[in-house]
């Protein structure tokens, strides 16, 4: 949640930094000068440095003047324009500077007195004015190739250069040594600037960027082309060991012989809405279950604590063992399983009974209250409902008890108040209050029937 405040403030940070270098290169001659030199020094260089903000005011107008079109040029990918709108702003820029400058300093120098003996280093200043102007596209074009450290460090080399140029020239020379050692900043910026800005994109380079892009796009649509070939393997290869668990050791039969599944989804001979065998698998082979759900290829362990629907039900297993087996660290387990459910806006009890393989898609809003049962396998999507139906006169004694067969899915937002039978589906926004058969698709408000998995539509009549 903090990233979306912070990334902005971690993006802005090399340009404050190059800021407050450029403004610290022109301002440290100010701030050493008392040290260094006399007031009458001090007063003649502040003067010219009020002269000097004429030219730098122009340089930002035009800077500014030309943002939209080289906006304009950069998010077309036009970079032959993008050039031309920053060479514009990089000529027109340096113009307006040098004139100001020099009109400024030829003003100061026909006032005469205290004015006119900052004539001479208002007219250096505007010579460090026309070098920054040269100097300012530069370092944009290191912070639009990812560079904005080296920018800041180009920066922060001008300001060392004036601060040391002052120390060295001042005493000697006032406020001329304070002018020229702005200058000697600038030209420091400017060449270390040149030496480490990126060439300009030419018109070959921009289509030799646009040919890379479409063959990316058509190794793209290639690889997504294998991969719904490949679907069906896939799909298959997940399903195993959930199968494996489905059909677990043949139990004999009441004769004493015989198979007890013919699928490993219903028991033989026992009706169609038998309830499927428990699981008697451990902790961890749970979860290693539910998470051969998610595919092959994945890693359990950054995916329990990152896969947003794996997780919430590691957590359920975890709190479920930990509650049953009576052990110290429950609270642990109960404010991580918290945790897991509050980031998905879903519920799930321990108490609730859950066989191994369950698999929840999206997860948001699902709800699977303390009596609830699910069997091995089954899929449950977001917003669906596992509880109980009751009457309105006794809202707590239930009438039937929300249970999901071994296999069975359950779509969007539907509502399980009954058992559905294994291998069933359940249509998303349907409310299931009777018992429904295995093997078949059940919808409707209240669920009925439709068709039988593999048959025809049941007759609405």
């Amino acid at each position: 949640r903090a990233r979306p405040v912070r990334a902005p403030l971690v993006e802005a940070l090399p340009l404050t930094l190059s800021l407050a270098a450029r403004g610290a290169s022109w301002q440290a001659p100010l701030l050493l000068l008392p040290l260094v030199a006399g007031a009458e020094a001090v007063g003649a260089f502040a003067m010219a440095l009020l002269a000097a903000q004429a030219p730098l005011a122009a340089l930002a107008g035009v800077a500014g003047a030309a943002g939209p079109r080289l906006s304009a040029a950069l998010g077309r990918g036009d970079g032959a324009a993008a050039n031309a709108a920053a060479r514009a702003a990089r000529l027109g820029g340096l113009a307006a500077a040098v004139g100001l400058g020099l009109g400024a300093a030829g003003v100061l120098a026909g006032v005469g007195g205290a004015a006119g003996a900052a004539a001479g280093p208002a007219a250096i200043l505007a010579a460090a004015v026309a070098l920054q102007a040269m100097e300012a596209p530069l370092g944009l074009r290191l912070l639009a190739a990812g560079r904005g450290r080296a920018e800041a460090g180009v920066q922060a080399l001008g300001a060392a250069v004036a601060a040391a140029a002052t120390i060295a020239l001042a005493p000697g020379a006032g406020a001329w040594g304070a002018a020229a050692a702005v200058l000697a900043g600038a030209a420091a910026r400017l060449a270390l600037a040149w030496r480490r800005a990126p060439a300009p994109e030419t018109a070959a380079d921009a289509a030799g960027r646009v040919r890379d892009a479409a063959e990316a796009a058509s190794g793209a649509e290639g690889e997504a082309a294998a991969c719904r070939d490949d679907a069906p393997a896939r799909a298959r290869a997940a399903v195993a060991p959930v199968r494996d668990v489905l059909d677990g050791p043949a139990a004999p039969t009441a004769a004493g012989g015989g198979a007890a599944r013919d699928d490993g989804r219903e028991p033989r001979g026992a009706g169609a809405d038998a309830r499927p065998a428990p699981a008697r698998a451990g902790l961890w082979a749970a979860i290693r279950t539910d998470h051969a759900r998610l595919g092959p290829g994945r890693r359990i362990w950054p995916d329990l604590f990152l896969h947003k629907t794996f997780r919430v039900v590691a957590s359920y297993r975890l709190l479920r063992a930990a509650r049953l087996g009576r052990r110290r660290w429950w609270p642990v387990a109960a404010l991580w399983h918290r945790h897991c459910c509050l980031t998905l806006s879903a519920e799930i009890a321990w108490r609730a009974e859950i066989g191994p393989g369950l698999r929840i898609l999206h997860g948001f809003a699902v709800v699977i209250l303390p009596c609830a049962r699910i069997g091995p396998g089954a899929t449950l999507s977001h917003g669906a409902t596992v509880g109980y139906r009751a009457r309105p006169e006794a809202p707590t004694v239930p009438v039937s008890i929300g249970e999901v067969g071994a296999g069975a899915f359950v779509g969007p937002y539907a509502i399980v108040q009954a058992r559905l039978g294994a291998g069933s589906i359940l249509a998303p926004h349907s409310v299931l209050r009777e018992d429904a058969p295995a093997g078949w698709t059940v919808g409707g408000a209240p669920a009925r029937p439709l068709r039988r998995l593999g048959g025809a539509a049941r007759d609405a009549a």
